[in-house]
């Protein structure tokens, strides 16, 4: 609903109107009581634009018609004794030229039609529904009486009584459709709000007033409504119809919720037509608390504006607590004089408009920054701030214009018209037509064509086939879902790899299971391990080692010995010679065969030493030398002699010492022997502790490769390709599986199943092998092939107490477009029926069978 009233303040306008100026042809002004006071509603029906005037302002209007400005001011001293001035009553004109309501081209009248945009408002007008009004009006005129509020209010009555008896049950049925279904109820909000302008509009018709205008309208620039124009209420005398008219809508959304809940309960739950009914029970109830809110500019705020006598409430508390705030900021000024009851309805709502307009765009823009932010990043905060502009474009415009006028203190002035001396004829009121002015009407041939048209389309629509189905919602699960189950061989915390819906190939990691018991005894078998291998590493050094001092004594013990069985050869040979006489064929060894040989050569000197001597003798006996000869082949000898001697003693000592030798190297062969027995001893006793570490490390080797034979047994893989499976499989993250529990299932999506539970009303019309159409959120624009594999055989009752059948269905997903998990709506088709026998059909199976069954 809109209802425009004239602003408190205006500017003024240039002219546009003839002059002398006067009151269109088409204004009406009708006379109202508001206070004890008479007041006058002064309106042009076709723009739909009124303005409210007191009794002072009715007197000029009356002086207006064929007189120039200067004679309508004095003629107002003459006749009423007052004092106009030109410049007052040039206001009052631009007033009212500024409402089109004076004579001549005027201001425009699309000028009206945008004044919603500057209070974030954007509305588009579509037609003028006064003469479907005034058509339908006479036909419904039993609706504005008496019983038929008292009738409407009694049902009122039995609906409250029974949404209270069966509350529990509504608000079941309610959740589920707000979850499942919340743009069905938005929309069936929406074509109940169309409606509800619609009774305003009859309402204002009914009682005497015109709706000029029927539009869509966006609140805040988004949010989708209708309006229809009736201002032309203030052309109704009585207050109270104008009120009604006001609440009209209101009580039509009340009246479809009613209406829409007796049938809901009449119907049986869980169908078609019972769904229905509650989402326009949803739709009409949830949209009133917005509607009635007196502090934005729909129904609660005119309701209330014309329950105080306040129009322009919003726009003037604003007026007046800026004055305020102006004044204590800035002083100066004489604050404007009004009622106490006035000026305390500015006073509260002022400050509640303003605040609920603040918090209303502020959580629009926080919800559309969120929005920008998390799809255009950086970019969406010029986003928010392009929205914000929008918004508030008439506060920044306000506030440019006041800054702007502060700096440059510009002043508009506008002189008042020259006066022509041609006269004008004063141009008379025209009064407001009455309700029970006949209004001319299409011909009868009109209305029988249309209707007749109207039934062949119907009867077309009802005639043409169509598939009849059974929906059901499922979810779409592996047709061998029971393959391949993944248990946990050892208990312990699982770690979770996977999700329910992942496909995974054989061998992926599934999920890991840690047992802190077997990690513990792990841990110790390691330390243990290290320790052994230490020793053992350790025992290899050593026996290396001893190994080494083993071969050393045995060459050692090897050299000993041979140069000892030299020796005692040499020995023997030394003794064989001895006992032998100087034999010839046994030599000494050779160090000793050097000495012999060495007096060998000087025996053989001595004795030639001794020929010479004794041929000397004989020479020197017969006198042939001289005696010096003969002494010197006596020294000859005597060196000879005592060197042949020498030669003995060496040899002498040769074999002393040789014989040593002998018994030093026998002494050291059995030195060598029990070194090398030792060293035998200790590489054999490292060899037995080796062969033991070895063995010990073995067994903790075993020991370790069973725990980690447990522990890679924790760590689950999958068996096969395929999917995994398991409603309560992210629920088992961190938490303790006992030994043996199941963790998923493994299955291949190839071909999937989808159980529907279908109500016992509907069971009859599923055959097995029908086929199925199916459609799933993620594939919106494919339509999936399948068919009817199994039907339960007994009745399931299911969360909200309703007896169904489990449907299992098959649907093929070669393509792997489909994945287990997905949410699926399901059509079995039973047959191509006329729509008009689908529709029977569903009605049979929706009511009652109380109702019927006699």
């Amino acid at each position: 609903m809109n209802i425009q009233y004239m602003p408190a303040k205006c500017i003024m306008k240039s002219f546009y109107c003839q002059y002398p100026p006067g009151l269109d042809k088409e204004v009406e002004v009708t006379p109202q009581t508001e206070a004890e006071r008479t007041v006058y509603v002064v309106g042009r029906p076709s723009t739909g634009r009124y303005i409210k005037l007191g009794q002072t302002e009715y007197q000029v209007l009356q002086l207006l018609g064929g007189r120039t400005l200067a004679e309508i001011s004095a003629g107002y001293g003459q006749q009423y004794g007052g004092n106009l001035s030109l410049t007052t009553l040039i206001k009052f004109l631009s007033k009212l030229n500024q409402l089109n309501l004076l004579a001549g081209e005027g201001e425009s009248a699309q000028k009206s039609t945008q004044s919603l945009s500057r209070h974030a408002y954007f509305r588009l007008r579509l037609f003028d529904p006064d003469p479907l009004f005034s058509r339908i009006v006479p036909k419904l005129r039993w609706i504005w009486t008496t019983g038929f509020v008292v009738v409407t209010a009694f049902l009122m009555l039995i609906a409250v009584l029974v949404a209270l008896g069966n509350s529990p049950e509504i608000a079941s049925h309610s959740t589920r459709l707000i979850s499942e279904h919340y743009w069905l109820i938005l929309f069936a909000g929406l074509l109940v709000v169309f409606s509800h302008e619609f009774a305003h509009g009859l309402t204002c018709k009914a009682f005497g007033g015109r709706a000029t205008e029927v539009g869509v309208l966006l609140i805040y620039y988004f949010i989708p409504a209708l309006y229809c124009n009736v201002s032309g209420l203030h052309a109704i005398p009585q207050r109270s119809r104008r009120l009604w008219v006001i609440a009209a809508g209101v009580y039509w959304q009340l009246l479809v919720g009613t209406i829409s809940l007796l049938a809901w309960f009449l119907l049986e739950p869980y169908t078609l037509f019972a769904d229905t009914a509650l989402l326009f029970c949803l739709g009409s109830l949830l949209n009133i608390a917005f509607n009635a809110n007196p502090l934005i500019k729909l129904d609660g705020y005119y309701f209330l504006t014309q329950l105080l006598y306040l129009p322009n409430l919003m726009e003037k508390s604003r007026t007046s607590w800026r004055g305020l705030l102006r004044r204590l900021s800035f002083g100066g000024g004489d604050p404007v004089r009004l009622p106490p009851k006035q000026r305390l309805a500015y006073f509260i709502f002022g400050p509640l408009s303003l605040g609920y307009t603040i918090v209303f765009l502020s959580a629009i823009l926080l919800y559309l920054h969120e929005y920008f932010v998390d799809n255009l990043y950086a970019a969406g905060f010029g986003g928010t701030g392009i929205v914000a502009a929008v918004l508030m474009r008439q506060q920044i415009s306000k506030g440019a214009e006041a800054i702007s006028t502060a700096l440059f203190k510009r002043d508009t002035k506008t002189a008042p018209p020259t006066e022509p001396d041609a006269p004008a004829k004063v141009q008379p009121l025209k009064p407001a037509p009455q309700s029970g002015e006949k209004l001319a009407t299409p011909p009868k041939w009109k209305r029988r064509v249309f209707f007749a048209v109207l039934a062949l389309i119907v009867v077309t629509i009802l005639l043409t086939p169509w598939d009849a189905t059974v929906p059901g919602y499922g979810t779409l699960t592996p047709l061998n879902e029971k393959e391949a189950i993944i248990t946990a061989p050892e208990g312990g915390i699982a770690t979770i790899l996977v999700k329910p819906g992942d496909a995974v190939e054989s061998g992926k990691e599934l999920a890991r299971l840690h047992n802190p018991d077997l990690n513990s005894d792990l841990i110790a078998l390691r330390a243990d391990i290290v320790k052994t291998e230490t020793e053992y590493e350790r025992l290899l050094g050593d026996i290396k080692v001893k190994q080494q001092d083993t071969e050393r004594a045995a060459v050692q013990l090897n050299e000993t010995s041979r140069l000892d069985r030299e020796l005692r050869e040499e020995q023997q040979r030394i003794l064989s010679r001895r006992l032998g006489g100087q034999q010839k064929e046994v030599d000494y060894p050779a160090a000793l065969a050097v000495l012999q040989s060495d007096i060998d050569l000087k025996k053989s000197r001595l004795d030639e030493a001794e020929t010479q001597l004794n041929r000397s003798r004989q020479l020197f006996r017969e006198n042939l030398i001289p005696k010096s000869d003969l002494e010197g082949a006596e020294a000859k000898v005597t060196a000879l002699r005592h060197e042949v001697d020498a030669a003995r003693e060496r040899l002498q000592s040769a074999l002393v010492e040789h014989r040593r030798q002998v018994e030093r190297s026998g002494g050291n062969v059995r030195v060598n022997q029990t070194e090398l027995q030792a060293a035998q001893s200790a590489v054999a006793k490292t060899t037995t502790e080796l062969e033991s570490t070895r063995k010990l490390l073995e067994t903790l080797r075993q020991k370790e490769q069973v725990l980690f034979a447990k522990q890679n047994s924790v760590l689950l893989t999958a068996p096969r390709n395929g999917v995994i499976f398991g409603e309560k499989l992210l629920e088992l993250n961190g938490k303790y599986l006992e030994k043996g529990a199941e963790l998923c299932r493994i299955a291949d999506p190839s071909q999937l199943r989808v159980r529907i539970q279908v109500p016992e009303r509907e069971i009859g019309d599923v055959k097995e092998g029908a086929p199925v159409r199916l459609k799933t959120r993620a594939w919106p624009d494919r339509i999936f092939e399948g068919r009817v594999e199994k039907i339960g055989g007994e009745a399931e009752p299911d969360e909200n107490k309703q007896m169904t059948y489990r449907v299992e269905l098959i649907v093929d997903n070669k393509d792997g477009a489909l994945k287990p998990g997905m949410t699926a709506f399901a059509r079995i088709t039973f047959g191509r029926r006329a729509i008009g026998w689908i529709l029977w059909h569903k009605v049979k199976q929706a009511l009652r069978p109380e109702l019927w069954l006699f």
